[in-house]
């Protein structure tokens, strides 16, 4: 026998036992005669759905059954108009784009509600749309309303909170002397920086300006405040032993 023949032959087997066991899951449900739901006899996922191997994976069950006794589906989702997840009637299906799934769960009560609507919302949408006008610090609105803050952070930067109608804005902290922690105002910071240049050393600006060693020297060469006002240390670094050698 060719080697085509028997390539043609195992490739028919496949599709006879494939069509037995697409046989087979077509008559796994059981009729519920008070709603008219065909209710899934075979394995439940976690979400309540029906699921069965079919093409070479694992799919949902009333989307096996609408694919095979009314249509192609395509990128759309199967709904449910009996709000049965096990339920593989193709009369109680209906294709739809995600807005309409997300639509329909949500009037029949199986997706949280946005904004202060739904049930583990802790902040009012008035709040949300005044702390995304207001671009302050997320620190200072989590101690004002008593949540987290990478809470506030998502809501201002429309993570979360998508209903209010007030644009997102960054998240992002803010820098300089709007941080509530800053010691250093754009006034000092040109002042330490002008002293800098007067060939004052970091540990002398430290002690006057009441900050480190480390802060003085990231200020005087712009990488803290870098927006700020006044003369960027420029100088190379010298080493204690270039120094010495000198």
């Amino acid at each position: 026998m060719a080697r085509s023949e028997v390539t043609e032959k195992f490739w028919q087997g496949v599709a006879r036992r494939m069509a037995r066991s697409e046989a087979v899951h077509l008559t796994r449900y059981e009729v519920d005669q008070a709603s008219g739901c065909w209710n899934w006899t075979g394995a439940i996922s976690t979400r309540g759905y029906g699921k069965l191997g079919y093409d070479g994976k694992t799919g949902l069950a009333h989307r096996f059954f609408y694919s095979r006794l009314v249509g192609p589906i395509g990128d759309k989702f199967v709904c449910h108009r009996c709000d049965n997840p096990r339920c593989v009637n193709p009369k109680h299906l209906f294709l739809g784009t995600h807005a309409d799934n997300m639509r329909d769960a949500q009037q029949k009560g199986r997706r949280p509600l946005a904004g202060e609507a739904g049930y583990t919302a802790k902040l009012p949408d008035e709040a949300v749309a005044l702390m995304r006008r207001e671009k302050g610090l997320p620190s200072v609105y989590a101690r004002r309303y008593g949540v987290t803050t990478s809470a506030i952070r998502d809501a201002m930067a429309g993570t979360t909170f998508a209903n209010v109608t007030v644009p997102p804005v960054s998240s992002v902290p803010c820098r300089g002397e709007r941080r509530e922690n800053a010691i250093l105002t754009e006034a000092l910071v040109k002042e330490m920086r002008e002293l800098r240049r007067q060939r004052r050393t970091f540990r002398e600006l430290a002690a006057q300006f009441g900050v480190s060693t480390a802060v003085a020297r990231k200020v005087c060469r712009g990488l803290a405040w870098p927006t700020a006002p006044g003369p960027i240390d420029r100088t190379e670094r010298v080493t204690r032993w270039e120094r010495s050698t000198a």
